[in-house]
């Protein structure tokens, strides 16, 4: 049992591959689907910009929900984020961080192709980080995710809803 699994009183099915390790609340079928789109989301990344396996190598974990209210029990439980950044979070979609890689989102009432759009939109946010070593401004940071995810998938369906960490629009949808 994981620490994730302790606190939010979930049982998790876990997958590591080669750069992913993920925690999911979905089938087995559903995570397998959920790790190719990551690691293909990643490939497609190295592809595009024509870099080696060692420029985006760090491994990042994902934490992939089902409910509003699973995200807030993770957001509450979360060690190290002070009161402030829980009551933003809480109204998100999601939670990420770049140091160590996490990202972490639910599904709500979208349907399990929207997960997928998220672990594409989420690899390449971690990617570019990796890559560039920048927090870019909103516009550049949210167009390569929705342009990998269009091009992966042939959607966009995730929403920046805060990019006040970039500086790019806080309380915007994009």
């Amino acid at each position: 049992e994981s620490e994730i699994e302790k606190d939010l009183g979930l049982k998790l099915i876990k997958r590591r591959s080669k750069h992913f390790y993920f925690q999911v609340v979905f089938t087995e079928a559903e995570m397998k689907e959920l790790i190719k789109t990551a690691e293909g989301s990643r490939a497609a990344f190295l592809e595009t910009f024509e870099l080696d396996d060692e420029q985006c190598n760090e491994p990042i974990d994902g934490l992939y929900l089902k409910t509003k209210e699973e995200h807030i029990r993770f957001i509450d439980s979360a060690p190290g984020m002070d009161e402030a950044k829980r009551r933003s979070y809480r109204d998100t979609g999601g939670f990420m961080t770049y140091s160590p890689r996490f990202t972490e989102a639910f599904q709500g009432g979208g349907d399990f192709h929207y997960m997928k759009d998220v672990v594409c939109h989420d690899v390449v946010h971690q990617c570019f980080s990796m890559w560039a070593g920048v927090d870019a401004n909103a516009w550049l940071d949210e167009g390569l995710c929705y342009w990998f995810t269009d091009r992966m998938l042939k959607s966009a369906e995730t929403h920046s809803i805060e990019s006040s960490r970039t500086g790019g629009g806080a309380g915007k949808s994009w």
